[in-house]
């Protein structure tokens, strides 16, 4: 379990009212970080926060276009600006700004989906009192499977070339660099029940 107090922090007894327990789902494209992070919501009663939704909300209003006809080559582009201005940190701290001005955190824990680099585990740690990393794991013909079968305008139509280059770019972000730091390990590839037992697994 990932736990990075600041030198002036207290730790807090997770009985406490204001301990912040935080999860954070990650893994390649479509590989069930939503469903995994639903699952641990639903499970916890957990507000659940996904990284992409934060992503795709900052790049309609640079854009100036609708989410719904935003391409994939934008959201990389976004990312890849806000990387560059705000730091390899930026979705963590646009999560933190989100938790900080929910009427339920910390009494409720948090779920934070999608997570990308390697920077944000840190600024989690001391954000959360106790913070998990969960890495859920497809092979690419399956992600790729799903991708065209989960009706988003720009993915329909994705070859294993689209894929493979949006792999290469989040892996540049330092998306892979995350399994090694997970602190649990999930394979995405039977039935969604099955996919459900293992997710629980983790906090139980």
């Amino acid at each position: 379990m990932t736990q990075l107090l600041t030198e002036d922090a207290e730790p807090v007894n997770e009985n406490h009212p204001n301990y912040r327990e935080g999860y954070a789902i990650i893994g390649l494209p479509a590989a069930g970080k939503s469903e995994a992070g639903e699952i641990l919501a639903d499970e916890l009663d957990a507000i659940n926060i996904e990284t992409g939704d934060l992503v795709r909300r900052g790049a309609r209003e640079h854009f100036d276009t609708p989410t719904d006809q935003l391409t994939s080559d934008e959201l990389g582009d976004y990312s890849t600006m806000r990387r560059e201005t705000d730091g390899g940190d930026y979705v963590a701290q646009d999560t933190i700004t989100e938790l900080e001005a929910h009427d339920e955190f910390p009494e409720r824990p948090a779920i934070v989906t999608g997570m990308r680099d390697t920077e944000s585990p840190a600024l989690f740690g001391e954000f959360f009192d106790s913070f998990e990393i969960v890495w859920v794991h497809a092979e690419f013909d399956t992600r790729l499977s799903r991708l065209q079968g989960r009706g988003r305008q720009d993915e329909a139509d994705f070859e294993k070339g689209d894929l493979a280059k949006r792999d290469g770019r989040e892996s540049m972000w330092g998306t892979t660099d995350l399994a090694f730091m997970a602190d649990a390990k999930i394979r995405n590839e039977n039935s969604l029940e099955a996919f459900r037992e293992r997710v629980l697994e983790v906090v139980r």
